[in-house]
Formats: structure tokens, C-alpha cells, sequence
């Protein structure tokens, strides 16, 4: 394990929706059993905006991440959902940094805050009428910029793990 080249540092709900939609008598029940729901076909948008650096912090990133299930088209989530995260990242100072740290922001960010939307999300709906919710897992690489063939993360060869001492 490796330090992250940014760190947290504030993570704010800006805005959150999550609502059971109407029962229908003539859809399938299993859309509204949420507990193992799958999401293919779901239409679920996001969004997201990178703030730059204040001039006296070139360090200091802001992120909104915003993500929505709206139910207008394609197969229905049993929730109507809508979500908005702010959060406050810093490059750490002391790694080498790389030339398209905008989009390792991005990228990392991104996936840091869509974690915080899937724990509410699954958070409120576990109390609510259809059952918990999880969100599918996603990755966010298409939110690069810069050098879009260059990959953020570079593979490194795992060793084959032979015992649980490995892990």
C-alpha cells in the first residue's frame, strides 16, 4: 500500500434525494425488490466539476460530484435518486507530481466521492420501503484530460498469492 498523491481533507453532502418510486401493478415486482438490484440498463448520470487551485494554494483541488437515477428512460431503479458531493483535496507536497495531476484529481476524486454517494444511498434506502440499495461499482478513467492514451495508473505485475500471510 502507497500513500495516495491526494488526500481528503473535507467531503460535504450538498444535495440528497433518494425516493421510492410509485409501486406500477403491471411492471415486474422484482424492480422493486432493491436488495441484489441489477443496474443493467439503468440509465444513471453524473457529473462532475473541478474547481482549480486558489492562487495561494496551488495545492488545494475542489470536486462536485453529482449522480442521478432518474428513472426516465431505460429499465427503473427502485429509487428515484439525486446526489451531490462536495469535496476538498490536496496534493501531497512531498511525491513526485505528476504533469496531469488535474486529471488525477479527477480520476481518484471522483471515485472517493462516489464512494460517499453509494454509503448514503444504500444508508437511506436500507430503511426505506423497497430495501437497501447499493449502487454498481464503477471507475471514472474517462474523466481524463489530459494525454487520454496514457494511463493514470500504470499496471505493475502482482505476485501470486499462496497463503493468507499474503494478503
Amino acid at each position: 500500500m502507497q500513500p495516495s498523491l491526494i488526500q481528503l481533507k473535507t467531503i460535504l453532502l450538498r444535495g440528497v434525494n433518494v425516493w421510492p418510486r410509485p409501486f406500477n401493478a403491471e411492471e415486474d415486482q422484482q424492480n422493486y425488490n432493491a436488495q441484489g438490484f441489477d443496474f443493467d440498463g439503468v440509465s444513471i448520470m453524473e457529473s462532475a466539476q473541478l474547481i482549480d487551485p486558489p492562487i495561494d494554494d496551488p495545492y488545494l483541488y475542489e470536486l462536485v460530484l453529482r449522480v442521478s437515477v432518474r428513472n426516465e428512460e431505460g429499465k427503473k431503479a427502485p429509487y428515484f435518486i439525486d446526489m451531490e458531493v462536495y469535496g476538498a483535496f490536496e496534493i501531497a507536497k512531498n511525491l513526485e507530481i505528476p504533469d496531469n495531476k488535474e486529471d488525477v484529481v479527477l480520476v481518484n476524486g471522483c471515485a472517493i466521492l462516489y464512494g460517499a454517494i453509494r454509503e448514503q444511498v444504500h444508508a437511506l434506502s436500507s430503511r426505506s420501503i423497497y430495501g437497501p440499495l447499493i449502487l454498481p461499482t464503477v471507475n471514472f478513467l474517462d474523466k481524463r484530460q489530459k494525454n487520454k492514451s496514457n494511463p493514470i495508473v500504470t499496471e505493475k505485475k502482482q505476485k501470486k498469492r499462496t497463503s493468507k500471510k499474503d494478503f
